[in-house]
């Protein structure tokens, strides 16, 4: 029996965007906990919620992009998205120490905390639209997925696969072929 993560299941949800906006907050609120936190141990369990959320955060925006992208620009579309995640690494390298150093470290962690969760926000109405497509679209595909799940090379295939292959996928009907026995008796 396959073990699916939770990672796998959350993505398999056709509703994504207040998972992803927990993920962000998820990611965020740590980072503000820093200012009052000073026991080391705290600290770590509490950085360990802010990678797990990080991972849900990253696995859901690329789903996300995939529902929402036709298939033959999904490429170019993750090639801009993976630009634009390096050069904010880039951006923070840069900005992070000028804003500690003026500001102090308390007001540095609240603006790297707060200033994420703000940015997505204003990415809610993008991503309920990309949800209701993204629900419509399950709900067409599920007799087809349904027929995929049913073939043993698709046993371990997340959904998401399998929602890609039914929307690629192209019904036909073909006539009943008459065995060999059958064919020699009615000639």
């Amino acid at each position: 029996m396959r073990r699916v993560s939770l990672v796998d299941r959350l993505a398999a949800r056709p509703r994504l965007t207040w998972i992803i906006l927990a993920g962000v907050a998820g990611f965020c609120v740590p980072t503000a906990l820093m200012v009052v936190i000073h026991s080391p141990l705290l600290a770590v369990l509490v950085q360990v919620v802010r990678g797990a959320s990080t991972l849900v955060v990253d696995v859901l925006a690329i789903t996300a992009m995939q529902r929402g992208v036709p298939n033959e620009q999904v490429g170019r579309v993750l090639g801009v998205f993976f630009a634009f995640v390096l050069g904010s690494i880039t951006l923070g390298a840069v900005v992070t120490p000028g804003i500690s150093s003026g500001l102090g470290l308390d007001a540095a962690l609240l603006i790297m905390a707060f200033a994420p969760f703000a940015l997505s926000l204003g990415g809610i109405r993008s991503l309920m639209s990309i949800d209701r497509h993204a629900a419509a679209s399950s709900l067409a595909l599920a007799p087809r997925v349904a027929q995929l799940e049913q073939l043993g090379i698709f046993a371990d295939a997340p959904r998401s696969l399998l929602e890609r292959l039914a929307s690629e996928s192209v019904a036909r009907e073909f006539p009943a072929r008459r065995s060999d026995h059958q064919s020699r008796r009615g000639s």
